[in-house]
């Protein structure tokens, strides 16, 4: 037996229906992931979200190896070379102005003292004074 049009056309209905509740629910997801992925990315990059997705981008960061966020931040002031070491490993990068300044972020030509016509990149510097940590930058620099 056939259904008449009006039935299909019933069903037709309830089914669209149905479809833009499953699509606002799956949109309603989305966007919590986006905000608690964002989140994360905010709190766990020094910079900030807004400075992570241009590095993620267009960032010219060169980092040393085995570098990660959170073992950046358990460097403290008064801490010694050896010990900032163990937590980062050797440096890749020393100041030619300053051999306390250490660089364990930095854009690919500031150990040559070369400066690009554009500078993007993340900086992570370790400032000494006696072999003690006196200070610690991070920050995303662009000119």
């Amino acid at each position: 037996m056939r259904m008449p049009l009006v039935e299909w056309l019933g069903i037709l209905e309830q089914g669209e229906k149905m479809r833009k509740i499953i699509n606002k629910k799956y949109i309603k997801i989305v966007i919590c992931l986006i905000v608690v992925f964002g989140t994360i990315i905010h709190f766990y990059w020094l910079d900030g979200l807004g400075w992570a997705i241009v590095e993620f981008t267009v960032g010219q960061t060169t980092y040393a190896p085995g570098y990660r966020e959170y073992k950046f931040r358990r460097i403290r002031v008064g801490m010694t070379e050896e010990e900032v070491i163990e937590i980062l490993g050797r440096p890749p990068g020393k100041s030619h102005r300053n051999p306390d300044i250490w660089f364990y972020a930095y854009g690919k030509n500031i150990l040559e003292d070369k400066y690009p016509e554009e500078n993007l990149y993340t900086q992570r510097i370790i400032e000494f004074d006696n072999g003690n940590v006196i200070n610690t930058c991070h920050h995303f620099y662009f000119d």
